[in-house]
């Protein structure tokens, strides 16, 4: 008697809990007990919640192991695979689903399909060839099914946030909201908003994760659990997921599951605003993700240690445009001495003039001359228009393509191209990449943004005209400011190069006639 083994595959673990399963392992019995076959109860290979339209069924789910054994003998030539229908086995394109096809049926496995009562052999094909029009045809409809409710679920997403104002999308939320299922509305826990508003204050005034994570578990503040996330402590890592998530001022970015060599990959659509309520104002939000993109940040073995400077990290040489690092010369009574400004290459011996500035004069010039830094500081008016410029050419670009798109997706109703379909990846690559850009001039462009400048001035210059000089914070005020602080010792100025563009000078003390008499100066 032959054997038969039967394969049931499901795409989402709902037809499970449905009829499928009971349907398909019913046919299968009855099939084997009216055709005299040995049905192998203990080998029955079932991928539920497997899809076939990528062939992750085949790569190595339930189905691969199946032709593992085919291909080691245990499953002997002759046997037979019962299955619902051929899409069961595989809605991949249609030279890959042949290509599976005929490789069980050239292993010597015969395959019925009970929907439509065929049976397919190497004896039956080659005794009636046109029975390859009957799985090719199958085997075309089902990949077509799945490209077009691949498809469908896209436009009914897209309809989806098209109504996003009127109705709520998804379940999941953030931690400091909640879901009233009744009202289908988000509804704002007040005390878990107040923690996320003091994160964002503590980190737009200078600190660092790892404080705000042990000032937040030393007050004992609770942590947000949720039904998926439990946890006895806050940790450095949840509080960078806030300090980076839009939802904090309403915005909402959908993400769709995409395959890259049978891998899922989540990418981002685009953002939905407004949907959820805001609990951080937006000002906030972007200082605090231009702190996070700043073009200075500590690095290397001085990121662990205490800022101690104002200069901290900005610090230019003005002839090779390299840094110029805090070196302290001798000692007094046990401690070192005055700290001065040095450039590193010089330092080194990598080449440039070595020349030694003393630190606390040159933050002394910011701190006696701070008011003026408003009045020196360069208008932002023409880095704002370069910056709208390359943004009016990103948007156009991202809805040239968007179009581009939905053409392509009209086509692939009607047809299943794979160099269509290819088109479409490397478009919606090319709009990933430009929101991306587009996101980081918006940063820029709120950096540049007058009150926001203004604003920020103003907070540097309270820090430097305190009573108390808090340098950890006035170096951080300064850094979302300039991008480096030039220490032109030749002229006894500093020049202060911002991150909208343009300088402003300070005079801290003596030209340095010695040098500029030199030849090598005047050169």
């Amino acid at each position: 008697m032959p054997k038969a083994y039967s394969y049931l595959r499901f795409s989402t673990p709902e037809q499970m809990q449905g009829d499928s399963f009971r349907r398909q392992s019913e046919n299968a019995a009855r099939y084997a007990r009216e055709h005299g076959l040995d049905l192998d109860v203990t080998l029955t290979f079932q991928d539920l919640g497997v899809s076939a339209y990528r062939g992750r069924n085949a790569n190595r789910g339930a189905l691969r192991a199946f032709l593992d054994l085919v291909e080691e003998g245990r499953i002997e030539a002759g046997s037979y695979l019962i299955v619902e229908s051929l899409d069961r086995v595989s809605r991949q394109q249609v030279m890959s689903a042949l290509g599976l096809f005929t490789m069980i049926i050239e292993s010597g496995v015969v395959i019925v399909t009970l929907t439509d009562k065929q049976v397919y052999s190497k004896e039956s094909i080659a005794a009636n060839p046109y029975q390859l029009f009957i799985s090719l045809g199958i085997m075309i409809r089902a990949n077509e099914e799945s490209v077009s409710k691949g498809v469908r679920v896209k436009e009914s997403w897209k309809g989806r946030r098209a109504k996003a104002a009127e109705r709520v999308l998804t379940a999941m939320g953030p931690s400091w909201l909640i879901l009233d299922r009744e009202k289908r509305q988000w509804t704002v826990i007040e005390a878990r908003a107040e923690v996320v508003k003091r994160i964002y204050e503590m980190r737009a005034a200078g600190a660092g994760y790892l404080t705000i994570t042990e000032t937040l578990n030393r007050e004992n503040v609770p942590v947000f659990e949720t039904a998926d996330r439990k946890a006895d402590r806050w940790y450095e890592s949840y509080v960078k997921k806030i300090l980076v998530n839009p939802a904090v001022i309403g915005t909402y970015v959908p993400h769709e599951l995409e395959y890259d060599n049978n891998k899922k990959v989540r990418k981002p659509l685009d953002p939905v605003e407004n949907y959820y309520p805001a609990v951080v104002d937006v000002e906030t939000y972007r200082t605090v993700q231009a702190i996070a993109n700043t073009k200075s940040p500590k690095r290397g073995r001085h990121a662990a240690h205490e800022v101690q400077s104002i200069l901290a990290g900005l610090a230019r040489c003005p002839l090779c445009g390299g840094t110029m690092t805090r070196k302290s010369h001798g000692k007094k009574h046990g401690k070192y001495g005055n700290p001065y400004l040095v450039c590193n290459r010089a330092k080194t011996g990598a080449g440039c003039v070595y020349r030694s500035v003393v630190l606390s004069e040159v933050e002394r010039c910011l701190v006696d001359r701070a008011r003026q830094l408003r009045e020196t500081m360069p208008a932002p008016a023409q880095r704002e228009g370069e910056i709208d410029d390359e943004l009016d050419s990103l948007e156009m670009a991202i809805a040239g393509a968007e179009e581009n798109i939905d053409v392509l997706l009209d086509q692939l109703t009607h047809t299943s191209s794979p160099s269509i379909r290819e088109r479409i990846r490397s478009l919606e690559s090319a709009i990933g990449l430009n929101k991306a850009r587009r996101d980081t001039l918006l940063t820029a462009r709120a950096q540049a943004s007058a009150p926001t400048l203004i604003k920020r001035v103003d907070n540097l210059v309270s820090l430097l005209v305190s009573a108390s000089l808090d340098i950890p914070a006035t170096n951080h005020q300064l850094r979302q400011l300039v991008e480096g602080v030039e220490v032109d010792w030749r002229w006894g100025k500093v020049v202060l190069h911002w991150h909208h563009g343009g300088t402003s000078e300070l005079q801290y003390g003596w030209p340095d006639e010695e040098y500029l008499k030199a030849p090598a100066a005047a050169q």
